[in-house]
């Protein structure tokens, strides 16, 4: 919060030369790291002390604040301001900021995980602000952390995540492909099935459905979905792709091979189709 000093000085009982109209635009206790117009705080801390760099802060930012004894050590007292103490003002003010603030403060606390749920509960207030569906947020929330890599967080929140409607099979289906994604085929499977009982003849349902068993090994089951799925939808690249391994892995060849040049009429530029044509040869 940007604050002018003479409202600092009030809210601290400090004195000293500074100009009282001059706008903090942010706050600082490391003078490496202080930009144009912050308020260095010169904290001591256990291996340094802040007063030793207070003329170097100076030169960035707009005035700092010090201890009452340690004014006699600088030549130059312009925007200084003083205070009994540096660390007991920091947070003075900061608690007189946050009532001024005076919007909800969310806390986070805990050993591990902190940073990944301050940042998912960012991403759904923003979402929400925006006026976003709260099941659409939660479907960019568990994108956005897998595409992170952080896929124990990305999958914790899948589990939670649920459409507004229960026959809304294009949202089953759309979590049932982050479950194939994120590697948990159990979890997709459950989705999919869901979106089914919504919707019997919902062709990327089967398909996603498909690819779950592929990925347990279940070659038939993932055979049969696959092929509703091709039927409904001949033009599914990817379920003539996933089709063939089945086919390949129950030692039906011949139609893996067909399958796979379905899957290339539809998508020449597909390497994973390019890749399993020449594993097929």
């Amino acid at each position: 919060m940007k604050l002018p000093l003479a409202r600092i000085a009030e809210v601290l009982a400090a004195s000293g030369e500074f100009d009282p109209n001059a706008l903090a635009q942010g706050y600082s206790i490391d003078s490496r790291t202080i930009r144009p117009g912050e308020l260095f705080f010169a904290v001591k801390g256990e291996n340094f002390d802040g007063h030793d760099f207070v003329e170097r802060a100076l030169g960035s930012g707009i005035a700092a604040i010090v201890r009452k004894d340690q004014l006699g050590r600088y030549q130059n007292k312009t925007s200084l301001i003083a205070v009994e103490d540096t660390l007991s003002a920091l947070q003075r003010l900061a608690t007189a900021v946050r009532r001024l603030w005076a919007k909800p403060l969310v806390g986070i606390t805990g050993s591990a995980g902190k940073t990944t749920t301050k940042e998912a509960i960012a991403h759904l207030r923003r979402a929400l602000e925006a006026g976003v569906r709260v099941d659409q947020a939660g479907y960019d929330l568990v994108r956005a952390l897998g595409a992170t890599g952080d896929r124990v967080a990305a999958v914790g929140d899948l589990r939670n995540v649920r459409p507004a409607r229960a026959d809304d099979a294009t949202r089953w289906a759309a979590l049932g492909q982050l479950g194939n994604q994120l590697q948990e085929p159990d979890l997709a499977e459950m989705f999919c099935r869901q979106a089914l009982a919504a919707r019997p003849d919902f062709a990327p349902a089967h398909a996603q459905l498909g690819l779950s068993f592929n990925m347990r090994s279940r070659w038939a089951d993932a055979a049969r979905e696959l092929e509703e799925a091709i039927r409904l939808d001949p033009r599914d690249a990817n379920a003539h792709i996933e089709l063939a391994i089945a086919d390949a892995s129950m030692g039906r060849q011949p139609d893996a091979r067909l399958h796979i040049q379905q899957a290339l009429q539809l998508e020449p530029a597909s390497e994973r189709a390019q890749r399993l044509q020449r594993a097929f040869k």
